[in-house]
């Protein structure tokens, strides 16, 4: 409950201006000044993952060096207490189901949060130009057995926290779900998957106590090899460790959508004949009716990725209803999908993993990473959109992504999409486009989910032409 209020709350203030606190129990170490370990994902157009760690930098300088700084507080949010319904086949809802009646759903109902946050403050670093000269007189221990770790996954990078959003008072989170007489909830089981009759209303509620962090706001770090520290408060500049002259170099930019990536990426699916490719993609909107099937579906792929890279010449079964426990739906559009990846449905009641990587699964695979970086309702207005609106939406998100100047309506690389009742208007406010009768202003936030989206209309509707 805590995570979707949050979630909620960053996407309403700015996905991009702050990170979530993803538990209570993290919210103890989102503090300033305290370190946090960035993650980079293996495709530079996924989201990276943050984890607040338990060492203020402090804790982390070579000869007892200190680095402290005032902070200033202001109101950041009024009076911050939505209520949203949220739909129970969405990753949020399914979540929240579980918490309040600790089985999966199989039902159209809603699930309704209160959020009662008030006012919500902002504690940031008085003064970051003060804080870059401080940086210079001090350096950070590498032979600390925390760094040591960190250095040794070079996708991981660290951060200093410059800026939090507290609460000013203790708060109350409330959920409500009301299913109908009838309605039924699918337990899985040992043996299988049991059926469960709910009919009373379910209701969880608590208390957040006053000063909670629920969001924070990072500056990467630049580390030499001596362990001098540089804040990156430059846009496209990325931390990382690295010699003493890489402290003013771009690490792991975040690269434009290229046609090129995008083929390789979904060879798989482009060398589908056409009516394979078309019963690929109806069974892909059909899954997104219901986003939460989306991640379980992806741990299965990349289940079958891992065994196909390190078991290989072996055959792994696992039992259908092992299966059905993980992906719990009425439908069995997902076999099919996981079918098409390589995975065999066998009569005894075993699925076997592909043996091969081919390249099929490869595009599954890649596939899914873009949808799970997309929240419900960007996949609600991705999924009604079509072949015919492909095109201009790739040009259109490629040439955003790329920052190319001049966006407009009556282009004809996009014109298409801007037709009064166009289902892509939806997808474009959703990803944070601002539309008026005269213009297109791009997001200058939402990168990630832009550059995921661009790739699921290519793997569904795109071709080599485009």
């Amino acid at each position: 409950m805590f995570s979707t209020a949050v979630s909620h709350f960053v996407k309403a203030v700015g996905k991009d201006s702050f990170i979530p606190v993803p538990s209570l129990d993290v919210a103890d170490n989102v503090k300033l000044l305290q370190v946090v370990v960035k993650k980079n994902r293996y495709w530079f157009w996924q989201k990276p993952s943050y984890l607040p760690t338990d060492f203020s930098l402090n804790d982390l300088l070579k000869d007892n060096g200190n680095v402290s700084l005032p902070a200033k507080g202001e109101l950041l949010v009024g009076d911050y207490n939505p209520s949203y319904s949220i739909s129970v086949n969405g990753k949020f809802g399914a979540a929240l189901c579980k918490e309040l009646i600790h089985v999966e759903v199989d039902a159209d109902d809603e699930v309704k949060l209160d959020v009662n946050f008030g006012d919500v403050d902002k504690y940031e670093v008085n003064n970051i130009p003060k804080l870059l000269k401080e940086l210079e007189s001090v350096h950070l221990d590498l032979n600390h057995p925390y760094v040591k770790q960190v250095q040794k996954n070079s996708y991981k990078t660290l951060c200093l926290i410059v800026g939090v959003a507290k609460l000013t008072k203790d708060s109350e989170l409330h959920s409500e779900l009301k299913l109908d007489n009838g309605a039924e909830a699918n337990m899985a089981m040992a043996s299988g998957r049991a059926r469960l009759s709910v009919d009373d209303d379910k209701t969880k509620k608590f208390t957040i106590p006053k000063g909670t962090a629920i969001a924070y706001n990072v500056c990467e770090l630049m580390i030499s090899r001596s362990g001098e520290i540089q804040l990156v408060v430059v846009e496209g500049l990325h931390g990382g460790f690295g010699a003493e002259d890489d402290v003013d170099s771009p690490r792991n930019p975040v690269l434009p959508a290229t046609d090129e990536s995008s083929v390789l990426l979904f060879k798989g699916i482009l060398s589908m004949s056409k009516e394979e490719r078309q019963t690929f993609t109806d069974n892909i909107l059909e899954i997104l009716a219901t986003p939460r099937l989306i991640e379980p579906i992806l741990m299965q792929l990349k289940a079958a990725y891992r065994t196909v890279n390190h078991v290989r010449n072996s055959r792994c079964d696992i039992s259908i209803n092992s299966l059905r426990r993980s992906i719990v739906s009425k439908k069995d559009t997902w076999k099919e999908v996981l079918a098409t990846a390589g995975f065999e449905f066998k009569d005894d009641e075993k699925v076997s993993y592909p043996t091969e990587n081919d390249e099929k699964l490869e595009s599954c695979r890649g596939l899914f990473k873009a949808l799970i970086e997309l929240d419900d309702d960007e996949i609600a207005a991705l999924r009604r959109c079509n072949a015919s609106l492909a095109t201009p939406l790739d040009n259109l998100l490629h040439d955003v992504i790329l920052k190319k100047p001049g966006i407009k309506k009556d282009s004809e690389r996009y014109s298409p999409i801007f037709e009064k009742g166009c289902a892509a208007l939806d997808l474009l406010k959703e990803l944070g486009f601002k539309i008026t009768d005269n213009a297109v202003e791009p997001p200058r936030e939402n990168q990630y989910s832009l550059q995921a989206a661009q790739r699921v209309i290519f793997a569904l509707w795109g071709t080599t032409k485009m």
